[in-house]
């Protein structure tokens, strides 16, 4: 028998995996039809105590993954009493879509940008219509939108200019509107005299702070301070001296910001973040950076509930994967898979689908049959964040990195607004 065990821990791991049956799973999966608000009824009574869902897609050019965004938050809305969609864009520029959905002043046209693919798609165009409407039915019942990331600040800069001019202060924000990302070659010598024109500004709030907050209001120069640290944040990363610490610095600045809106609209606020699968996940890293869903998840245990999105067949826009290499081109390509791959988890997920499935995880954790098979990573379809990664199948650590998933069998790719 030994011998027995020693040959089936020898061999290699995707030839074990092929073979694994995922049936005792299915007593914790709910087949569902449409992507819709109310087919998320299987919801109903997993979030009771729950403060933040995480939602993770897939790939970020994927129609559905969007829709799914609306829908989920239309239903955590009218069930859940959560009130706040924080997406995977930076604070400062979703402030002024924010700032749209509150006061129903400009075009969204106007806001949205073709630089940034991912939101200049009639699907998000969509999603924000309609927060924008609820709030306008629901005026004392408002829905809040914000932004995690701090990649880019010039949104941020502005802000923080408009704030001190209602105060009388003026200052020199004009070369910090220009820093567009954190990925972008900045001179070492601009970044010091940033970090001093930052700790000069820093030393002016905390001087000033109880004059400040009587002129204007605690939350107003909460939210100035807010976009202060924001610079901070940008600044402190692109000091970095290698893309590793680039992407931890993200990673950890993105928890920071979502924990400080959580804080700041109350202790009875309930939020969805919206993010790629490898942000949301517990125990899942974004490349070599150890995720945000691990620090939200030590940081609010159980009151996180993550979910992964997995998809079978369908379209979807994303970089080649070797997109910056040799001259290649950052553009856009479509991406199809016309069929699911055998002996995947993806395979069975398409099996037990009305065409779409929803897995309650953290149920199955707690069944011994299920969670053996838990505890080892699923074979899955690959898709994409915004780069494809040349290949149809990946291993991912679903099982003990999220507490659901949503199975969606076929996908199509974002409608862009226009031209990028």
């Amino acid at each position: 028998m030994k011998n027995i065990i020693f040959i089936l821990l020898s061999l290699p791991f995707n030839l074990i995996a092929q073979t694994v049956d995922y049936s005792p799973l299915k007593k914790h999966l709910s087949p569902f039809s449409s992507i819709e608000a109310d087919a998320f009824y299987f919801l109903d009574d997993k979030l009771d105590n729950v403060r933040l869902v995480g939602y993770g897609e897939d790939t970020h050019g994927t129609a559905e993954f969007t829709i799914i965004t609306k829908e989920l938050f239309k239903y955590l809305v009218k069930n859940q009493k959560f009130r706040i969609l924080i997406i995977e864009d930076a604070f400062g520029m979703v402030r002024t879509l924010n700032e749209y959905i509150q006061t129903g002043e400009g075009t969204l046209m106007d806001i949205l940008s073709p630089s940034n693919w991912r939101y200049y798609t009639e699907e998000f165009y969509q999603l924000v219509e309609w927060l924008r409407l609820h709030n306008q039915q629901f005026p004392n019942d408002r829905v809040k939108l914000y932004g995690a990331e701090m990649q880019y600040i010039h949104k941020d800069a502005h802000f923080l200019e408009q704030y001190l001019l209602t105060l009388g202060v003026k200052k020199d924000f004009s070369k910090l509107k220009t820093f567009r990302t954190i990925w972008d070659n900045t001179a070492p010598s601009d970044v010091m005299d940033f970090i001093i024109f930052h700790y000069q500004l820093k030393q002016l709030f905390l001087d000033n702070k109880e004059e400040w907050i009587a002129k204007t209001s605690q939350k107003a120069y909460d939210l100035a301070y807010q976009h202060l640290d924001l610079i901070h944040q940008f600044l402190s990363t692109v000091m970095q001296s290698n893309s590793a610490r680039f992407h931890d610095f993200r990673e950890l600045y993105m928890t920071q910001n979502i924990e400080w809106i959580l804080q700041h609209e109350g202790k009875n606020s309930k939020a969805m973040f919206w993010a790629h699968n490898n942000h949301i996940g517990s125990a899942s890293h974004n490349g070599l950076a150890v995720a945000v869903g691990h620090h939200l998840k030590m940081r609010y245990e159980d009151t996180y509930f993550n979910i992964y999105s997995d998809f079978g067949k369908g379209s979807f826009w994303a970089y080649p994967h070797d997109a910056g290499l040799n001259g290649k081109k950052w553009l856009h390509q479509v991406y199809t898979f016309d069929s699911i791959a055998p002996q995947t988890f993806t395979h069975f997920m398409d099996e037990q689908g009305r065409p779409n499935a929803f897995i309650d995880l953290r149920q199955a954790r707690q069944d011994k049959d299920a969670k053996c098979i838990l505890a080892h990573p699923f074979l899955v379809m690959s898709g994409a964040g915004a780069q494809y990664h040349n290949t149809r199948t990946m291993y991912e650590p679903i099982g003990n990195s999220f507490d659901a998933i949503f199975y969606i069998a076929q996908t199509s790719k974002l409608q862009f607004l226009g031209e990028l």
